[in-house]
């Protein structure tokens, strides 16, 4: 909102001596004085870097398109310290960012309208995501805990730990349920908000990593599958109310691995990679046959779509160096190219 994005201008100014002015082409340093940078805050998107696994070089970056500017390290940087090892995910909730240190075991809370951090929940065996259900709750989950923990927000503890054997990953809330994917599992897992308990699970192909909700509530999910078994990846659409698969839109080739599963504002697109980026929408009645963004040898490892339709691509490069961001249109004409963190993986978008 634009409250958030006016309060934040302390925050990008105080950091604004790390940022860059960003190209199509190159990267140039900011030839103007850093101290004259404007920033649109109604235009601020969140870049999650990973950072390369057990070096403790996890950041956050801060982009705002309009201006054409990007600041990084925002957290080290106002918080005098590094994040932490391999940053999974963000999440801003409320007055709060809820950043997700995979590695480091812990979820790092920082203000959002100042980024300096509040506390941390720690306890974690390796955390993926987080979805706050209320001021009061929200659960985490996690690559090798078996199982989901339920975090408490007014004491920023752990309170409990839902068994779920597999690796959990994404997770979306309707209502009094929450869906949670797991990939290395054939099932979707639905957890009782008021119990913290599963109490039902649907069938579906096996290793999803990701879910979105569509315009009419329908769950979309991506499905790694198992390769070299005869079960190739697949997209997933199910009815939550019914909790019924309601179509499979299953890959011909073996060597296919859609993730990074996004859909766009007004939710009647999904987006999603495949080496590829590739759209569909969701009255197609099959997989799209071309991509809409090639990666002519890229690495394309993180996706996002902006609310004003524009498509944000990660490329991991070698998964040593930089990485770099891509900003199409919703045309997939190319607008922007600019250098990323250490290994560029999610956007977050206010």
């Amino acid at each position: 909102n634009q409250t958030f994005y006016m309060q934040f201008k302390t925050l990008l100014f105080a950091a604004c001596i790390t940022g860059i002015m960003y190209s199509c082409t190159k990267d140039e340093p900011n030839k103007n004085n850093t101290s004259n940078i404007t920033i649109n805050h109604e235009d601020g998107t969140f870049i999650v870097n990973e950072g390369g696994f057990l070096q403790g070089n996890a950041s956050i970056s801060y982009v705002s398109e309009i201006a054409g500017t990007v600041i990084h390290n925002v957290f080290s940087t106002i918080n005098g310290r590094p994040l932490g090892d391999v940053c999974q995910s963000m999440l801003v909730y409320g007055d709060k960012a809820y950043i997700v240190m995979n590695n480091s075991r812990k979820v790092e809370i920082v203000d959002a309208t100042t980024f300096k951090s509040l506390a941390a929940i720690e306890g974690f065996t390796s955390p993926r995501f987080i979805v706050p259900v209320s001021n009061a709750k929200a659960y985490v989950t996690d690559l090798y805990a078996n199982g989901i923990y339920v975090v408490d927000l007014n004491t920023n503890t752990i309170t409990k730990k839902i068994n779920c054997r597999g690796w959990t990953e994404e997770m979306i809330q309707i209502e009094n349920e929450l869906f949670v994917t797991n990939k290395q599992k054939d099932q979707l897992y639905i957890v009782n908000i008021s119990t913290d308990e599963i109490t039902d699970s649907i069938s579906i192909n096996y290793g999803a990593n990701a879910i979105v909700r569509d315009k009419n509530g329908k769950l979309w999910l991506s499905c790694s599958g198992q390769p070299g078994s005869g079960n190739n990846a697949s997209i997933v659409r199910i009815d939550p109310v019914q909790k019924q698969v309601e179509q499979h839109f299953t890959f011909s080739q073996s060597t296919d691995d859609p993730w990074r599963l996004s859909i766009n504002k007004s939710g009647d697109t999904i987006y999603f990679l495949n080496k590829d980026c590739y759209r569909m929408s969701i009255t197609s009645a099959a997989l799209p046959t071309q991509a809409v963004i090639n990666a002519e040898g890229r690495n394309f490892y993180g996706l996002g779509i902006h609310p004003n339709g524009h498509i944000y691509l990660a490329d991991a490069v070698d998964f040593v160096q930089k990485g770099r961001i891509y900003i199409y249109d919703a045309q997939g004409n190319q607008l922007k190219e600019f250098l990323g963190g250490m290994l560029p993986s999610g956007f977050n978008f206010r």
